[in-house]
């Protein structure tokens, strides 16, 4: 079962369980899809709103974090 993200704004994140992380509007529209590397690992972390706003998500042993369009930006370890 997939946890959703609920962001102040009420921006609703989730795992697609594809290594795809898609973002809805309050009222259900589809506001962005972003690709998370795997890097081979299977599992991809339900998504995580943290107090800076970003999301994180744990992508195999990589942790990523995006912003609220969906780009990515931060990737620990560094590839």
């Amino acid at each position: 079962m997939k946890t959703p993200a609920i962001a102040p704004d009420g921006t609703i994140y989730v795992n697609a369980d594809t290594g795809i992380v898609l973002a809805f509007s309050p009222s259900g529209e589809r506001l962005c899809s972003t690709s998370v590397q795997q890097n081979g690992f299977a599992g991809l972390s339900d998504p995580v709103v943290g107090a800076d706003g970003r999301i994180y998500v744990i992508s195999g042993r990589d942790l990523e974090a995006m912003n609220s369009e969906g780009g990515i930006i931060l990737m620990w370890p560094n590839p």
